[in-house]
């Protein structure tokens, strides 16, 4: 978020989207919400935020199933 945020300020070539919502998906949901925050960057943008959030929500998802899923089989 940070390059992305500095290189909008000097009005370069840009960080696709796409890409951070790879990286969202792939597991960095949160890392992608916590450089909106901190940078304050995108976090007017709705079409950006909800796709961060159903990231979000996948990743936790996916997280509580594995968790879920070791504690399973180490207990039984």
């Amino acid at each position: 978020m940070s390059k992305d945020k500095q290189k909008a300020i000097e009005q370069e070539l840009r960080i696709p989207e796409k890409r951070f919502f790879k990286l969202a998906f792939y597991g960095g949901s949160l890392g992608i919400y916590w450089g909106m925050s901190k940078f304050k960057h995108k976090r007017q943008k709705w079409s950006f935020k909800w796709r961060i959030y159903v990231a979000m929500l996948c990743n936790l998802s996916m997280f509580s199933a594995l968790i879920y899923t070791l504690i399973y089989f180490l207990l039984y």
